[in-house]
């Protein structure tokens, strides 16, 4: 068995209005990196670039970003008359969009991919060796979709052209589904019963994994992270007793021979909409619905760290580097207009990306973390004041100072 969590105290009262104070107040021998800056431009006609990414160990940046297909009519139901009592079927001509994949070579310009087939992306991932894979669904020419289960498509290194990604094992692309692609290349397919899982590795060749034994009845699932060396966590909650009157939560760690089980503060079932990170070092840092962060290192320390934001913000994606540096967001709780804040986390205190970045424009205020690399490269999104809509929008590198 894997340590207990346990919860440390609130370490950083932070409100909105002292929260970069706060940050620059950084005690000295924090191993916090300096930062510069470069934006990746986006392609032609593509805008949103900022929803899904990933960086791999070069500094190649993969994206999916929006592009307008074309138009289409649709029916609107339009009522007229201070009651709305009249109404009717309108026909309205729309432009719909779809999302393509988008590769910034380390210090280059951005290359659109293509797909084999008319569809729409909803994750991108890129391994070191820099082959991208993508998620999505087929699209018809009116840009409806076509299926419910989601393709994967592998667009080799080098190439622009992508190819269809099939299941390992010679197992149907009808029934599995990709779930999470790492940057060493492994690869984690599950069916859509859930009851079958395949862990892929760069060479193609897969282990069909079992989920733990149990003796209850599981209510859900959810498997958050894939580890670089094809580390897993998996999380579930089912009831113990035949009335269905007892609800718990399990975690697990595949580790990558054998499962571990790991317990949360107050058997807290971990946020799994992708707020968890596994590094090289199979090091393990999860959000649990408590709004707490826990670091598992157990070859290190039999005590793992608890790392908490204070009560007042709400914790967002969070990423963990190969030094053990988390980097997340958070957004404070109860107060109008404000922006998400972009933070790193390194030697028990957490501060605001902002102030760690050399030469940034007063304007731009990165707000969200989106993938970091094993050089501790972090792609991250800026909201520019100076601009408004899609176009405040822009994407960044942040490399550390040597």
């Amino acid at each position: 068995m894997l340590p207990v969590f346990h919860r440390s105290p609130r370490a950083l009262p932070l409100i909105a209005g002292v929260l970069l104070a706060a940050a620059a107040t950084l005690a000295s021998g924090q191993s916090l990196p300096r930062y510069t800056m470069r934006e990746l431009i986006k392609p032609t006609g593509g805008d949103m670039c900022g929803f899904w990414g990933d960086m791999n160990a070069n500094g190649d940046v993969v994206q999916a970003c929006r592009f307008t297909g074309g138009t289409r009519t649709e029916t609107v139901l339009t009522c007229l008359g201070p009651y709305a009592t009249f109404c009717y079927n309108a026909k309205v001509k729309k432009t719909w969009t779809r999302f393509l994949p988008v590769w910034w070579p380390a210090g280059g310009s951005a290359r659109t991919l293509s797909l084999p087939i008319a569809a729409t992306v909803e994750r991108v991932y890129l391994s070191d060796v820099g082959e991208v894979i993508a998620t999505g669904l087929p699209i018809d020419t009116l840009g409806y979709t076509t299926q419910s289960n989601q393709v994967a498509w592998r667009v080799p290194a080098g190439s622009t052209m992508g190819v269809d990604l099939p299941p390992p094992g010679g197992q149907p692309a009808s029934t599995f589904a990709l779930t999470r692609a790492s940057h060493s290349g492994h690869q984690w397919w599950s069916d859509k019963s859930d009851q079958r899982h395949l862990l892929a590795n760069a060479q193609g060749q897969s282990l069909d994994i079992a989920t733990p034994p149990t003796t209850g009845t599981v209510t859900s699932e959810e498997w958050p992270a894939l580890g670089e060396g094809g580390q897993l966590a998996y999380s579930r909650r089912l009831y113990t007793d035949a009335t269905r009157t007892t609800l718990i939560n399990e975690n697990w760690l595949w580790t990558g021979q054998r499962w571990q089980a790991y317990t949360l503060p107050g058997n807290a079932f971990p946020d799994m909409n992708r707020r968890a990170s596994i590094n090289a070092s199979g090091h393990l840092l999860i959000t649990d619905w408590n709004s707490g962060l826990n670091l598992l290192a157990p070859e290190r320390s039999s005590t793992p760290q608890a790392i908490q934001l204070d009560g007042a913000l709400n914790p967002g994606l969070h990423l963990l580097d190969a030094a053990d540096r988390a980097y997340g967001d958070a957004v404070v709780t109860g107060i109008k207009n404000v922006s998400a804040h972009a933070l790193v986390w390194a030697n028990g205190q957490w501060a605001d990306i902002n102030t760690l970045v050399n030469s940034r424009p007063s304007s731009w205020h990165i707000t969200f973390i989106r993938a970091v690399n094993a050089r501790g490269q972090v792609l991250a999104q800026v909201n520019d004041n100076s601009r408004t809509g899609s176009a405040a929008e822009r994407m960044v590198v942040l490399t550390p100072v040597p």
